[in-house]
């Protein structure tokens, strides 16, 4: 169970360096095809969150 949560925190911590990059910033929100908002940040946090759990898995 340890490493899973390792895991999942390796993956929060990675994603929020990345959605601080962003922070304060100027950035555009884009529509999702169910019409909910998403930015660049949103899309690059799930990417890196998505690579560590399945390099861990």
């Amino acid at each position: 169970m340890e490493s899973f949560l390792e895991t999942a925190l390796a993956a929060a911590r990675a994603a929020a360096e990345e959605i601080l990059r962003f922070y304060r910033g100027e950035f555009e929100i884009e529509l999702k095809p169910d019409q909910t908002p998403v930015t660049v940040a949103d899309r690059n946090a799930e990417l890196i969150i998505r690579d560590i759990v399945l390099s861990a898995y």
